[in-house]
């Protein structure tokens, strides 16, 4: 705690918490947006293409774009990345991705693609051995 004098009292000045950014429900998004006088984040409202924002003036914001701009990875959403990168189980991955997407590395017996959204899954085979393909960015050559 820092106790700074002015003039000639002793006046306490207590860490305060930094404002969030987001918060899981609407009530409490508000609140904070209110108290902090910053527009918080609805976080259970959040999808791969629209936010939900609460403003501190008590109304709330609905953001809507046309194609998606975030992907859930684990509990977060992070940017669409369909940058590809090789892992170490030999297939090819895009970063964040709003659908499952992999696809073969070199070999036989692997489906060439597969996407994967809700549980279902579609791929595509290939009869014969892949050679090693070469990523560069988002693309994949065979």
């Amino acid at each position: 705690m820092y106790w700074p004098f002015s003039a000639g009292f002793i006046t306490p000045v207590a860490n305060a918490a930094p404002a969030p950014s987001e918060l899981p429900n609407e009530a409490s998004a508000m609140a904070a947006a209110r108290k902090f006088d910053k527009q918080v984040k609805v976080s259970a409202l959040t999808t791969e293409a629209t936010e939900t924002i609460a403003n501190p003036n008590g109304k709330m914001t609905f953001i809507q774009s046309l194609k998606p701009e975030r992907a859930k990875c684990g509990d977060k959403w992070v940017p669409v990345d369909t940058k590809l990168r090789k892992h170490s189980d030999g297939l090819i991955r895009p970063e964040a991705a709003v659908v499952d997407l992999q696809f073969a590395g070199a070999g036989k017996d692997k489906p060439l693609a597969l996407v994967a959204k809700y549980g279902v899954e579609v791929g595509l085979t290939w009869l014969e051995a892949l050679p090693e393909p070469k990523v560069d960015g988002a693309k994949t050559t065979y």
